[in-house]
């Protein structure tokens, strides 16, 4: 850890260059798969806006717990219907997943097919669990 501190110390300049891009590219891929909302701000969006949520886990994760009228379209078959989406291109979507990482995925996916009002569930069902907040099993 010693040499890491004296390398900082000796190439700070190309370390600060290092940490800049790192956070630039950070930022650049957030902002191509849509905003990262709380379950608050994706509870506003249902609620204030009218979002349509659509939940990009397997069928039978789907089906063992989901928001109240979600969508189900797995991420493995997004690509192929994607175009069964396009009446929601002008509403504000939620994307939701497990943890919350393969949603970004899906809005790269979605952002390709024209959808420009993308957000993400942070922490995907499992913090929308910890929340206590209500699912419907179908």
């Amino acid at each position: 850890m010693e040499s890491f501190y004296t390398f900082v110390g000796e190439y700070l300049w190309a370390f600060a260059v290092w940490a800049v891009l790192l956070f630039l590219i950070i930022k650049h891929e957030s902002a191509r798969t849509g905003n990262s909302l709380s379950v608050h701000g994706v509870t506003n969006l249902i609620n204030n806006e009218n979002a349509v949520v659509i939940d990009v886990r397997p069928s039978d994760e789907y089906r063992a717990g989901h928001l109240p009228d979600a969508i189900n379209l797995p991420l493995k078959e997004l690509t192929q219907r994607a175009k069964e989406l396009k009446k929601y291109q002008d509403k504000p979507v939620i994307l939701i997943c497990k943890a919350g990482q393969h949603s970004s995925s899906a809005g790269g996916i979605l952002l390709k097919e024209g959808f420009t009002n993308l957000n993400r569930l942070q922490g995907g069902i499992y913090e929308w669990q910890a929340s206590k907040l209500p699912l419907v099993k179908s």
